[in-house]
């Protein structure tokens, strides 16, 4: 059954149609489900801001330099966020990229790293007194 819910066309830029395509295949989902989320996830900050627009536009001209201050101030801390975020991401981004190599490097599937140690591998294991290692004959 279509949904009830509002549609609406956007235009965006092929690397970033490409980039959506990406994500949207890893994650199994729709290009407009990706970007329904972005939308969802913003939406404390795009309230804000068209609460900022709606009262610049019923303000006089005095009041008007005030919000328009106000609302480049809530555009900058917005993209103070975004640019956090996006920082965070670089850093888990990083130590993702480190662990893929990590496991590469030491010969094991990525299931095998997920299973964790073999069960074999439980610790060190201290020899009783008087083994041959400790002072017995043997080697």
């Amino acid at each position: 059954m279509p949904s009830k819910k509002p549609r609406i066309m956007v235009t965006v830029e092929p690397e970033d149609y490409e980039l959506l395509k990406r994500v949207a295949a890893a994650q199994g989902a729709s290009m407009g489900s990706i970007l329904r989320e972005y939308v969802e996830m913003s939406r404390p900050m795009l309230q804000h801001v068209a609460a900022l627009f709606d009262q610049l536009q019923a303000a006089d001209s005095e009041r008007r330099l005030v919000h328009e201050h106000a609302l480049e101030s809530a555009m900058d801390k917005g993209q103070a966020v975004i640019d956090s975020m996006n920082g965070q991401l670089s850093l888990l981004w990083d130590v993702l990229q480190s662990a893929t190599q990590e496991i590469e490097g030491s010969g094991c599937t990525v299931s095998e790293v997920a299973q964790g140690p073999p069960t074999c591998n439980t610790g060190v294991r201290f020899r009783k007194r008087g083994s041959e290692s400790e002072g017995g004959s043997g080697s």
